[in-house]
C-alpha cells in the first residue's frame, strides 16, 4: 500500500501587500526617528559648547574693555549692551535697545518702524547723541505719509558684522521693521595675509589698511630719537598708530602715517587697532 500522506498542518498566513508596506513604514519612522533624536542630542551638545565658549570669549573681552560698565557677556553675541542700564545720560531698555521703553513686538498701525543696526558709531556717546536719535527727531517733525516714525537705536560699542547678522536672526527679525540701517565695518578685521597683492617689493605684508596698528613709539616730532624716552614702555603716553583703518581716506591709507588721536590707554586695548610686529 502506499504511505498515507501526512497533515501538513495550517498553512503560514501570508501578509497582504499592503501591510508589509505600512510595516516597512513604520520601521522606517522608526529609524528616523532614531537618528533624528540622536542629531539633535549631538546638536544641542555642540550648541551648549559653543554659546559656552562665546560666553567665555565675552568676558575676557569685557576684562580689559574701557567702557565695561556697559555691557555684559552673552552666549549668543559672546557680550552685549547691559539690559536696563540707568547711568546719567546712557540708557537702555530691557530688550538691550538704546531707549527707556521697550519695544511693542509689532509697530503701532500707521507708522513707521526703522532699525538702525550697528556698533559705537550707532550707539552713540549718550542718549541724546546719536545719529538714530537726529533720524527719529527730523521724522517725526519733518516728514510726512506716516502718523509716527519710531527709529530703534540697536547699536552695540564694539561689534562686528557677525554679532549683528546674529542679532538680526535672535531678535530684530521678530520686531518685523519696515527699514533697516545698517552701519558696521570698523570693527571688522581680515586675517593676516589676506591680501597679498599689497605686500611691498621685500614681501613685508599688512602695512596699510584693514586696521590701525599699534606701535611701540610714542607720537613726538621727527627725526626719530631712540633716547628722547619716545621708547620708553613704562610711561602711559599715547602711542603711534599706522597703516589706516577701515573706514579712513586714502590720504591716511600708508605705511608711513603717523596716527595720534586713535589710540587710547594700551593697557585697556582697542577694538580696530593691531600691533605691528617686525623682528
Amino acid at each position: 500500500m502506499p504511505p498515507m500522506p501526512r497533515d501538513a498542518g495550517p498553512r503560514p498566513r501570508q501578509i497582504g501587500t499592503r501591510r508589509k508596506v505600512a510595516y516597512t513604514a513604520l520601521l522606517l519612522a522608526g529609524l528616523c526617528g532614531a537618528v533624528e533624536g540622536m542629531a539633535r542630542l549631538v546638536w544641542w551638545q555642540l550648541e551648549r559648547k559653543s554659546f559656552r565658549a562665546r560666553y567665555e570669549k565675552g568676558e575676557a573681552r569685557l576684562a580689559n574693555d574701557a567702557i565695561t560698565f556697559l555691557k555684559v557677556p552673552d552666549r549668543i553675541y559672546g557680550y552685549t549692551v547691559k539690559p536696563g542700564l540707568r547711568i546719567n545720560s546712557q540708557t537702555t531698555n530691557s530688550q538691550g535697545f538704546r531707549q527707556r521703553d521697550d519695544v511693542r513686538s509689532s509697530p503701532v498701525s500707521g507708522s513707521l518702524r526703522i532699525v538702525c543696526l550697528g556698533e559705537s558709531t550707532t550707539f552713540g556717546t549718550d542718549d541724546d547723541v546719536n545719529y538714530p536719535t537726529f533720524l527719529g527727531n527730523i521724522l517725526n517733525r519733518y516728514a510726512t505719509g506716516n502718523q509716527q516714525y519710531e527709529v530703534i537705536n540697536a547699536g552695540v560699542p564694539g561689534w562686528s558684522s557677525d554679532q549683528v547678522a546674529l542679532r538680526v536672526h535672535h531678535q530684530i527679525a521678530a520686531l518685523e521693521p519696515d527699514v533697516a540701517i545698517l552701519y558696521v565695518g570698523w570693527n571688522d578685521f581680515r586675517n593676516v595675509g589676506s591680501f597679498p597683492k599689497g605686500a611691498t617689493p621685500e614681501g613685508v605684508l599688512d602695512l596699510a589698511g584693514n586696521g590701525w596698528e599699534w606701535v611701540s613709539s610714542t607720537y613726538r616730532p621727527y627725526p626719530y630719537n631712540p633716547a628722547d624716552g619716545r621708547e620708553d614702555l613704562t610711561q602711559p603716553q599715547v602711542r603711534v598708530t599706522r597703516g589706516g583703518g577701515q573706514l579712513v581716506c586714502r590720504r591716511v591709507l600708508t605705511a608711513t602715517h603717523r596716527g595720534r588721536h586713535v589710540s587710547r590707554n594700551f593697557r585697556s586695548g582697542h577694538h580696530n587697532i593691531g600691533f605691528r610686529c617686525a623682528r
